[in-house]
């Protein structure tokens, strides 16, 4: 009796772990850690811009989204990102996005433009054709577009920027068009690469953190913050909130042998990458709330705000709960 008993009571130990972790709401978890973030940020540095990418389903009750998840993403953002819109689907540069998908992602990102936030698109191309008629759609549905022709983000395009603007850039709203650049090993020294990017007339730049593992220093930000026709701009620093990356300076080598439990699989589609159980106060001690945390590095060095990245981890867990 007392073996079915303990049997019995393992049973429905087991059956309400079970229960409890289907029923985490994976959305409302990640919501909860951006707006942790932008609460943070903005005590340290009033009016700290959270631009978020990834999750154009996380702003509507859609798909399992409840209404007080998207309310709550849309309070603290600033601005919406989504990749692919109209190319480079399924990880192929210069792919059409199908009319389906492209359909479901304007239906999407209509919540957070009725908001009244800024929507950024990025699109990867192959040619001019693909670019241009990539730059029109975004403009067409009032939404900031840029056409890269490298997926890496490696590199600084030799043409001006689509819808080039003389004007100061203070808000996501103000701007234009915008650049991303997150892999400057093209560059062989900090100076080069600070000095290659000053050189542009982007409205905004997002850029890394780090160069050649050390954060950029307050003098170097500032120097970006100024278009080369004179006229200021927005700098924000890129951060991974759904994903740890073994390239990174938080990273511990022993992870690799002995991976903690809040690091989950590895990204089969970006080498160096890990799905992260972004719940977990580990990784949130990474993140920020010490000098050396990802985002108080970024405060220390002056940026305008933070582009967030992978904020759709959160479909990850959820395809693992129904498998």
């Amino acid at each position: 009796m007392k073996i079915f008993i303990a049997t019995l009571a393992m049973a429905l130990l087991f059956i309400t772990e079970s229960a409890a972790a289907y029923a985490m709401d994976y959305r409302a978890e990640m919501a909860g850690l951006v707006s942790d973030i932008a609460s943070y940020a903005r005590l340290k540095h009033p009016g700290f811009i959270i631009l978020a990418n990834g999750g154009a389903s996380i702003y509507k009750a859609v798909d399992g989204n409840t209404e007080k998840t998207a309310a709550s993403m849309l309070d603290v953002v600033d601005g919406v990102m989504a990749e692919s819109v109209n190319y480079g689907w399924d990880m192929k540069d210069g792919a059409a996005t199908p009319a389906d998908e492209r359909a479901y992602f304007l239906k999407l990102l209509k919540a957070p433009k009725d908001a009244g936030k800024a929507v950024f698109v990025l699109d990867y191309v192959k040619n001019e054709r693909e670019a241009v008629k990539a730059y029109d759609a975004a403009a067409a549905e009032g939404f900031t577009g840029w056409s890269s022709y490298d997926r890496g983000l490696s590199e600084i395009p030799q043409m001006e920027p689509e819808h080039k603007n003389d004007r100061a850039c203070h808000h996501l709203h103000d701007a234009k068009n915008y650049m991303v650049l997150l892999n400057p090993e093209k560059y062989l020294t900090q100076e080069e690469y600070i000095s290659a990017l000053a050189s542009t007339d982007y409205d905004v730049l997002i850029i890394d953190l780090y160069y050649d593992g050390s954060s950029l220093p307050p003098n170097a930000v500032k120097r970006l913050k100024q278009k080369k026709g004179g006229a200021s701009r927005l700098v924000l620093a890129y951060m991974s909130v759904g994903e740890a990356e073994d390239y990174r300076p938080y990273w511990d080598q022993s992870w690799q042998r002995h991976r903690p439990s809040w690091i989950a699989d590895k990204n089969k589609d970006w080498q160096g990458s890990s799905k992260v159980r972004y719940w977990y106060p580990e990784w949130r001690k990474i993140l920020y709330g010490s000098t050396d945390a990802y985002l108080d590095q970024i405060i220390a060095s002056g940026f305008d705000g933070a582009f967030l990245d992978v904020v759709d981890a959160y479909e990850y867990f959820i395809e693992q709960e129904r498998k």
